[in-house]
């Protein structure tokens, strides 16, 4: 293919890129990250230019992206629940929760539960969750596990507080509080 040489055109800016248009050329410009199919470089922009009836099509932009794994999720471990509705656990319970992947575990307090959770845009559905059925001899414990049960029923918000615990809130204000496993 011939150079082909035009005076650099004024841009038409729009929502996700510009284009400059010519009578003999168009190049498009769109910021959206694009891969070049022959190396590991990520790109910051998607180009494609008109010559005529050619149509050639490429990446763009001032330097690659470096592509990094995504982090994992905040809830990815194994955490203590400290408190539930603003009290702290009864005596003698340690009910805890482990996500890993799309899955969740844990001890309610009495019985164990587990099941498939969803965690997008600070979100997090759990459920339906499948739990043992052991009867419990203390009163406290088991309006507890209730407590925990009730609110992993419930599309929860995810925030970490100040000392990287998490918060996790119910729709009616109601709060668990999880600290990483091992630390108090």
């Amino acid at each position: 293919m011939a150079d082909v040489t035009v005076n650099k055109p004024r841009p038409i800016v729009g929502i996700n890129g510009e284009r400059y248009e010519t009578p003999r050329l168009s190049l498009d410009i769109t910021h959206v990250k694009c891969s070049d199919g022959m190396s590991d470089r990520v790109y910051r922009d998607t180009v494609s230019v008109v010559i005529g009836r050619k149509l050639l099509r490429g990446c763009g932009g001032e330097r690659p992206v470096v592509v990094r794994p995504s982090p994992a999720s905040i809830l990815d471990g194994e955490w203590t629940i400290q408190s539930v509705g603003g009290r702290l656990v009864a005596p003698r319970t340690s009910p805890d929760v482990s996500f890993s992947g799309d899955r969740i575990s844990g001890d309610a307090s009495c019985n164990q539960f587990n099941g498939s959770f969803r965690f997008a845009r600070g979100v997090l559905d759990a459920g339906p969750l499948a739990t043992t059925r052991r009867a419990c001899v203390m009163r406290g414990a088991n309006a507890q596990e209730a407590a925990i049960l009730r609110l992993f029923g419930q599309r929860l918000s995810v925030s970490r507080n100040r000392n990287g615990k998490l918060v996790l809130a119910g729709r009616r204000g109601e709060k668990m509080v999880l600290a990483p496993r091992g630390r108090r």
